[in-house]
């Protein structure tokens, strides 16, 4: 008999590690959002290509998100110090919620991403790639 998905869940748990499914988007669907202006279409198509390197690589890509937002924090000014607070506690929650956040169409998504602390997770070839369709798109 092959383990159950909650059973698998329960092991990992007496670990001390979670267990997260979650269906990312292609980028085929976030070009599909043509209710969208352009600047918020190119950050939910690098938000997608992001997500899928997060579901992929969690622990360096939330290690890369924190140093940056470190980085970030120091440099910071008033006005973008509620954003990179949000994304302060998003970091400390669940991949889940980092997730929403990534591909989320909603506009504290939209203008989460616009400050994104994810720089360097996806490889410039990549980035390139996604921005190249979406340019033909």
């Amino acid at each position: 008999m092959a383990p159950t998905t909650e059973m698998v869940d329960r092991l990992l748990a007496a670990t001390g590690v979670e267990l997260t499914i979650a269906l990312v988007p292609s980028i085929d669907e976030a070009l599909r959002h043509t209710d969208l202006n352009e600047s918020e279409r190119r950050s939910l198509v690098l938000g997608v290509l992001t997500a899928q390197h997060l579901m992929r690589d969690p622990v360096a890509s939330l290690a890369t998100a924190r140093r940056n937002l470190e980085t970030m924090s120091h440099a910071s000014t008033a006005a973008s110090r509620p954003y990179i607070d949000a994304w302060r506690a998003l970091l400390n929650g669940s991949t889940i919620e980092v997730l929403a956040v990534l591909y989320g169409v909603d506009e504290r998504a939209k203008e989460l991403r616009q400050a994104t602390p994810f720089a360097g997770v996806v490889p410039e070839s990549e980035r390139r790639a996604a921005l190249r369709r979406l340019r033909a798109a």
